[in-house]
């Protein structure tokens, strides 16, 4: 994020920088700590692609209403035959949007078309997919459980616990260390994955058609 960014600004900026959300991705939004090294994606806002290469495979794929950076990544490595090269020190400053709600409904619509870009992510993407899924329908069902089994409740109450306090270490970790903000991003991070869960939970039984307009 740009210096002096508004607080809810940071926030979703932090977000971005945890481990929670970005997995092994983090680089992009840490970029001192890689520098010159293969990926598999790269975000649209600082890309530079030899117009060859993106002559070859037709430019961007406008059927892609989300994630067409992720599908020009994706083209240029398999169609193209290219290779995408992150560098550290071509640094940008992005004004993210405002963690709530705006934040969340980018991500909430990334989720809701999930269905539609399988054939863009791989591995560790689905697995993330699925793992929020998982998540979502786990706490359903766990919720109900608890109204037949006080054991239970509690378990599932420690759970919950467990999770907030990991995202709260996790937003001290990524915060600037002022309480307010450490407090917002760590409530971001617990919401998380309950949104993209029901958003990608949403994708799949809609086939993905369905998709709120945010700003």
């Amino acid at each position: 994020a740009p210096p002096n960014e508004s607080l809810m600004r940071r926030c979703s900026s932090n977000m971005l920088k945890s481990r929670l959300i970005m997995g092994a991705q983090i680089f992009r939004f840490n970029p001192y700590e890689k520098d010159n090294i293969e990926v598999k994606k790269l975000g649209g806002t600082n890309m530079i692609v030899r117009k060859s290469c993106l002559l070859k495979i037709g430019g961007f794929d406008e059927d892609f209403l989300t994630a067409a950076d992720l599908k020009l990544s994706y083209d240029l490595i398999n169609k193209g035959h290219g290779k995408l090269i992150f560098s550290g020190k071509v640094i940008v400053f992005h004004h993210r949007r405002k963690i709530f709600p705006n934040f969340f409904l980018q991500h909430f619509n990334y989720s809701l078309r999930i269905s539609k870009y399988f054939k863009i992510f791989k591995g560790i993407e689905l697995l993330k997919c699925f793992g929020s899924v998982v998540f979502v329908l786990c706490n359903i069902i766990g919720l109900f459980v608890c109204f037949f089994s006080s054991n239970f409740c509690i378990i599932y109450f420690s759970s919950l616990f467990l999770y907030a306090s990991i995202c709260i270490f996790e937003s001290i970790v990524v915060s600037n260390k002022h309480l307010i903000e450490i407090l917002i991003t760590g409530i971001g991070l617990f919401l998380y994955n309950f949104i993209i869960g029901i958003g990608c939970l949403s994708s799949f039984l809609t086939r993905g058609r369905i998709f709120i307009k945010s700003r």
